[in-house]
């Protein structure tokens, strides 16, 4: 039944990840062109990119739907780019959980400024282009918590029931000019977040058996099934489905838990919570424990589970390669250790980096590693863990206290990686003989220039790429990005466009991602692979640059084996626990991987055949 949504154009609010993105590759399978509207940028981004790279049509629009502007600017570029917008789904939304006298003003306010008005903002944009083109289908994503209510689930699910008037409001109103208007009431979906829950448990899977026991089927819903439904809604097949909601539940989320002073007590959320995010922004402190019961979440833990050493860990960006292995890495060692070791994924969400800090340290942490979403939060996560009392390692980014003092690190010396970098491309550079006239050579520097661990690596290639071919340095330009591949593909092609002139290009960056983007900018010019130089630093996009086997102008990498950072961060932890001091730094050694030696690393980078 491909095509289903041949030439309609779609927009979905909180494509980043989850059931939004779900939708977003759902709807593009039908032949939709999809705008991305998506608060935050990497993912968004991201998600764009790989439907752009299917054959799919897709536009970014970074979007915030509590701000009623950015949804005008969104219909705005839809409408700019693609000439129509034929439907919406709206499914952009955050949970937030509370006894309702325990409520602040600013939680109540926060909470329906994404779950209703965000919904609203975002129909009010749509809907005078589809009353024009008589013709256009509204698609809102609620909640179990639309029907049932839950003790200290305040005020989620008054914003929820809130919604579902507003879509039965708008479906009666607009039926008459071809504007249908629905909703769609999740339970339990199996998304990333479900998956991070389950990891903070000594043993994931069986923690998922006991979720997918609980339910009907014996397993819960997945993303990819609620976006059925979201394609069935906005298609032609549901002409006469208006102001009606469609439930997504297998009856489990509707059975009511326990009494809800057992959630005041022990900080868990409800039965059958929804997990339809944008990026699920700053959980409260129950965002650890996100139970199919209570009676689940208060048996998770055997007997003697008390007394076990127990760290937590703060990572972002949790489904690159890099970060994957470093979990797993730090997992690794806690089960060797014998402790328990409670994992976070805040992607770059400041806030729920420092409410997650915080989860951890009333579950009686002995310590924490953190990869900070922003260098900014190091003097607030190093003094609230002083205060605390608990251990506190860096990983990755170096951050330090308040009065400067460094925290402890476990990651690479930057600009002595970045050294290795240069040297490396001079190496190559003289080999093939491009230091004998640089005329037609230029340099691309490929910089986060808003982390400074990433400046710093920049910095060493240069110094030694300069220090060994000095004729080179007029040859540098500065190419800002956002640390993403995306970015990178999109600021590199403006370069070389700028640049006719230059034959050869060299790049560098603070990490796999920066280069292989310049990379694969050279390869859209239609550059050979022998007039490109590119070093990359950690490794994550090995098995992608050389696992064909063709040549490329991604020519290695300094492989940083995450899964060590990982490792050593809990072995830290682990020793100051026990006696011993902390160390300052835990440098970790690089490898140059390339196309000549790749086949040895394969299967330590888990590689697919």
């Amino acid at each position: 039944m491909a095509g289903r949504l041949k030439d309609k154009v779609v927009i979905v609010t909180g494509a980043g990840r989850g059931i939004g993105e779900a939708t977003a590759r759902a709807m593009a399978a039908e032949g939709a062109a999809i705008v991305v509207a998506e608060k935050d940028a990497l993912s968004g981004k991201s998600v764009a990119a790989s439907l752009v790279e299917a054959g799919a049509r897709a536009l970014f629009v970074e979007t915030d739907v509590a701000d009623i502007a950015s949804c005008k600017a969104m219909a705005e570029q839809a409408l700019a780019t693609f000439g129509r917008i034929d439907v919406l789904v709206a499914n952009a939304g955050i949970n937030v959980f509370h006894e309702p006298l325990e409520t602040t003003e600013e939680e109540w306010r926060r909470c329906f400024a994404v779950d209703l008005d965000g919904v609203w903002y975002s129909a009010r944009a749509v809907l005078p282009a589809m009353r024009a083109q008589t013709q256009g289908s509204i698609v809102a994503i609620a909640s179990c918590h639309s029907f049932a209510i839950i003790p200290s689930t305040f005020p989620y699910p008054v914003a929820k029931h809130g919604l579902l008037g507003l879509v039965r409001s708008l479906g009666v109103q607009y039926a008459a000019e071809g504007v249908r208007v629905n909703a769609i009431a999740p339970g339990y979906i199996e998304t990333q977040i479900a998956v991070d829950y389950w990891n903070t448990f000594p043993d994931p899977q069986a923690e998922r058996q006991r979720t997918y026991d609980l339910h009907p089927p014996r397993r819960i819903g997945r993303p990819e099934e609620v976006a059925m439904t979201a394609v069935f809604l906005g298609s032609d097949e549901a002409p006469f489905i208006n102001a009606a909601c469609i439930v997504i539940t297998n009856e489990v989320s509707h059975r009511r838990p326990v009494a809800g002073n057992v959630f005041k007590q022990k900080g868990l959320p409800p039965a059958g919570i929804d997990i339809e995010e944008e990026t699920m922004k700053r959980m409260i402190r129950t965002w650890l424990a996100v139970a199919a019961t209570a009676a689940v979440a208060l048996t998770v833990h055997g007997a003697g589970a008390q007394d076990k050493m127990k760290f937590g860990y703060i990572n972002k960006m949790g489904d690159h390669p890099w970060f994957v292995r470093e979990v797993k890495g730090a997992k690794d060692k806690a089960a060797e250790l014998g402790v328990d070791l409670l994992v976070q994924d805040v992607q770059f969400d400041a806030n729920l980096a420092v409410t997650t800090f915080d989860t951890y340290v009333g579950d009686g942490v002995k310590g924490i590693a953190v990869v900070v979403p922003d260098r900014s939060l190091g003097p607030v996560v190093a003094d609230k863990a002083k205060a605390a009392k608990i251990g506190l390692i860096a990983v990755d980014d170096d951050i330090a206290f308040a009065d400067g003092t460094p925290v402890a690190y476990v990651g690479m010396n930057a600009l002595n990686i970045g050294k290795q970098v240069g040297g490396e491309i001079a190496r190559i550079v003289k080999a093939e003989g491009w230091d004998k006239d640089l005329s037609k050579v230029r340099v691309g520097s490929i910089e986060d220039q808003k982390a400074d661990t990433c400046m710093r690596r920049n910095k060493g290639a240069e110094e030694a790429l300069v220090a060994a071919i000095p004729e080179i340095k007029s040859r540098i330009v500065s190419i800002p990005y956002d640390n993403t591949m995306v970015n990178s593909i999109d600021v590199v092609s403006t370069t070389l466009t700028a640049n006719p002139d230059t034959e050869k290009w060299i790049f560098y960056s603070c990490n796999d991602d920066g280069v292989l983007g310049g990379v694969r900018a050279t390869e859209n010019a239609g550059m050979k692979p022998e007039n490109v130089i590119g070093i990359g630093i950690d490794g994550s996009r090995s098995c992608e640059a050389f696992g064909s086997g063709k040549p490329r102008g991604f020519r290695g990498t300094m492989w940083l084996d995450s899964a060590k950072h990982g490792a050593a961060a809990i072995q830290a932890l682990y020793d100051q626990a026990t006696g011993k001091e902390m160390q300052k730094d835990y440098f970790q050694d690089a490898t140059l991987i390339s196309g000549e030696n790749f086949a040895k690393f394969k299967d330590t980078l888990g590689c697919k055949s």
